[in-house]
């Protein structure tokens, strides 16, 4: 081959890599911003956000600064109609000290919600409550596990992390 045709492959090779990582870095803006410190004032936006934003299985993990301590809030998506979120909170080593004080929680809210056993690993089962599109119960309930349970004050700062949550609201579907 001629030098000329070593030169076109070159520049086509290079201008298929740009637009390989122009679109990957493209599709990682369209994804809200992962991880930030809010208020716990922000905890109901931010599963709205989810709700209205999120992708099916998409999460929003609250936790605490430099803890692992934790609580989530998933998003479903079962059919236009059937779509909400779902407060899970694990039985492990490190929530099992605060297991209880979630189910007697749930308990006095009149949301016991639901056992879900997980086969091995580290998780033996988790509460789930379903609250459906109602991001106030979700709100409180995660506002009152932080709080109550955990026993944290009012005013501390609490760490979001979001996961599979859309920049913008068009982009969600059912995948």
């Amino acid at each position: 081959m001629s030098m000329s045709t070593w030169w076109i492959i070159a520049i086509v090779l290079g201008v298929l890599l740009a637009g390989v990582l122009l679109l990957v870095s493209g599709l990682r803006r369209r994804q809200a911003p992962r991880v930030r410190t809010i208020r716990q004032d922000e905890v109901g936006a931010y599963l709205e956000l989810l709700l209205r934003r999120g992708y099916d299985a998409g999460v929003v993990a609250l936790t605490l600064p430099d803890d692992e301590r934790f609580v989530s809030v998933t998003k479903y998506y079962r059919s236009t109609e059937d779509t909400g979120l779902e407060l899970d909170f694990p039985r492990a080593a490190w929530s099992e000290r605060y297991y209880p004080g979630v189910r007697a929680l749930l308990d006095r809210e009149r949301h016991p919600g639901e056992v879900v056993k997980t086969p091995g690993g580290p998780v033996e089962e988790y509460l789930r409550v379903d609250c459906g599109r109602d991001v106030a119960l979700a709100t409180m309930l995660v506002l009152a596990i932080l709080r109550e349970v955990f026993g944290i004050p009012e005013g501390q700062a609490i760490v979001a992390e979001l996961q599979q949550v859309a920049i913008s609201d068009d982009m969600v579907s059912a995948g």
